[in-house]
């Protein structure tokens, strides 16, 4: 590589590639000395921040607990130096320097007092934008740089903002694509649009969770692509696994309700810190190449190390050549009568083209050929299956465009003078026709507009119903996913009221079924889940059927008439209801009968 090369310096994309490789490299040994140091603090700072969000006592505990934070990032700090002093040493070929207690001891120093500066100098440089990736190498070339033997920090800071200078470019296509401090800044919009959402609309703040995770993740996604992938992925693999121990374990957990966990920020730490301590070690890897490189400017070292493995590469070839050199002279010099002469002959031109032509002719030669464009008989039944659906759907919409078009010249027709100046003459039938139709179009748009604002109504009507009796959000009751812990009783009774005047007697059935329910889990008879089916409700109400002796009978009988309505062909009818309403009356819990017959 020439001198010019190597100041340019290579592209950022193949300094992250490097970092990959000499990770995948590296024993898993060193990987070793890097999480002792930032698995500690990566686990305290999740404490850290559950504690200060719940904790009663986080204003007594917070001096405690930061100071023994700060520790711990000092610890992360300096094991992180030592784990980029070992890739550095592993990719020179040599062995690291031992690492004493003053070494450790001066890097901790070290560590200590740049690192901590970063706490205000990252955020400031990131609000100006432009510095932020300077100010963020120079980290990171400290970290790489401080091998213990630095006697005054001022020197490695100097030698850290040397490194940081070199190739720009370079430097931030790999903080885009490595570092882990921009999908922190992602996690802080999420962490900071939430608490805004639910003081603005706490009725949606579970729905604005999802709306909200999902939004952030496609804007931000070009800001860390890598990150936010790996960071979905963690946090995909924690949801599914909650999932899987309820399902198999019966085991609730906080992450087993999705929308809880999308909005507890304890969750989103948790994500950042297992997505950091997947990233940062190749963050780490690309900032010990960018320092090794820079150092190679003025020492070499890259061609001293390009060259000694090129001759471990070459010894072979060096050896076969020696032996072919020593061997032809000797063969040169064997007797003439151990030589065979082939005889002379005459090669046919016409032959040897038809032979050329037959060897070219064939696969492994006709493959790289320029493609032919195919003729229309050449095409495939496929080819031209798709191309006749498409010139049969293009005719259909050319159809309806003229019909259309047509029908508007009919409609509204132009009466242009003739060249005399007298108008023509307008039928009266067509007139009329066209006067009824008009008028015919208007009663439709007006029907809709009418049965639209009825509907509208009496949503409007049943939502204040349920605002007055505390009840903000109106489930959907034809979603499946729908279950009885979303309304009170008095709101599914209200809910199956106004259906029922709708006459949508098969919904009102529903509702007025998981208001049952709704009324034995407020008596505490049983829990409602999302994942139980009737019979398991059963079985939770047949502990109480001592206390109780025709609550099992009662609700068998009105899961019964709601599973052969809502599941089975039966019609919902007026008198179905009412069945399953007795039901309902005669179940114990929250209301009384009376209170149930009104409110249905």
């Amino acid at each position: 590589m020439s001198r010019s090369a190597r100041e340019l310096g290579r592209s950022g994309i193949q300094i992250a590639e490097e970092a990959v490789h000499l990770l995948r490299e590296t024993p898993l040994a060193v990987f070793a000395v890097y999480y002792i140091g930032s698995l500690p603090f990566v686990l305290g700072v999740i404490v850290f921040w559950a504690a200060m969000r719940q904790s009663a006592y986080a204003y007594h505990t917070l001096p405690a607990a930061a100071l023994a934070l700060a520790a711990l990032f000092v610890w992360m700090k300096t094991w992180q130096a030592r784990f980029c002093q070992v890739l550095l040493a592993g990719l020179q070929g040599e062995a690291p320097i031992p690492w004493t207690l003053g070494r450790f001891l001066r890097s901790a120093s070290h560590q200590a007092l740049i690192q901590a500066t970063g706490f205000i100098a990252l955020p400031a440089a990131l609000l100006c934008t432009i510095p932020f990736a300077w100010v963020y190498a120079m980290y990171q070339s400290v970290a790489v740089l401080d091998n213990g033997e630095y006697r005054s920090a001022r020197a490695l800071w100097q030698d850290a903002m040397h490194q940081a200078k070199l190739w720009p470019m370079q430097n931030h296509i790999v903080l885009w694509l490595l570092s882990p401090f921009l999908l922190l800044l992602v996690a802080g919009f999420y962490l900071a649009i939430i608490p805004v959402a639910q003081a603005f609309a706490p009725e949606l703040a579970g729905g604005l969770a999802y709306f909200y995770a999902v939004t952030l993740t496609i804007l931000m996604m070009p800001l860390s692509p890598f990150g936010i992938a790996i960071a979905f992925n963690i946090g995909t693999g924690i949801l599914v696994g909650a999932s899987l121990l309820r399902t198999f374990f019966g085991l609730e957990t906080a992450f087993s309700m999705a929308g809880e966990a999308a909005a507890n920020s304890t969750f989103i730490a948790i994500i950042c810190g297992l997505t950091y301590l997947c990233m940062d070690p190749a963050m780490k890897a690309a900032y010990v190449l960018r320092c090794f490189y820079g150092r190679s400017l003025h020492s070499g070292e890259d061609l001293r190390i390009a060259l000694r493995r090129a001759a471990r590469a070459a010894a072979p070839l060096l050896l076969l050549a020696a032996g072919l050199f020593y061997a032809i002279p000797a063969a040169a010099e064997a007797p003439d009568e151990n030589v065979v002469t082939l005889p002379s002959a005459s090669v046919d031109t016409g032959e040897l083209n038809r032979a050329l032509d037959s060897e070219l002719g064939k696969w492994r030669y006709t493959w790289r050929m320029p493609r032919e464009a195919l003729k229309p008989g050449d095409e495939g039944v496929i080819l031209r299956t798709i191309r006749s659906i498409a010139e049969s759907i293009e005719n259909a919409f050319t159809k309806l465009r003229d019909a259309f078009k047509r029908f508007l010249d009919w409609l509204f027709p132009e009466h242009r003078p003739e060249p005399g100046g007298a108008l023509p003459q307008i039928d009266a039938f067509r007139t009329m026709a066209q006067f009824a139709l008009a008028l015919l179009i208007v009663l439709l748009i007006g029907a809709l507009g009418l049965l639209a604002y009825r509907v509208w109504k009496s949503r409007r009507r049943l939502e204040a119903q349920l605002m007055s009796l505390g009840i903000a959000r109106l489930p959907d009751i034809k979603d499946e996913n729908t279950v009885a812990d979303q309304l009170p009783e008095h709101g599914w009774l209200a809910m199956a009221r106004s259906l029922l005047d709708q006459g949508e007697f098969r919904l009102a059935t529903r509702a007025l079924f998981l208001a049952i329910l709704a009324k034995l889990a407020h008596g505490e008879l049983l829990r409602i889940a999302r994942f139980k089916s009737n019979n398991e409700y059963a079985h939770e109400l047949a502990r109480h059927a001592h206390v109780h002796p025709g609550l099992l009978s009662d609700f068998r009988e009105g899961a019964y008439a709601f599973e052969a309505v809502w599941y089975g062909e039966h019609e919902a009818t007026r008198e179905t209801f009412e069945r399953l309403l007795e039901c309902h009356n005669r179940l114990p819990g929250a209301s009384s009968g009376d209170e149930g017959a009104r409110a249905a």
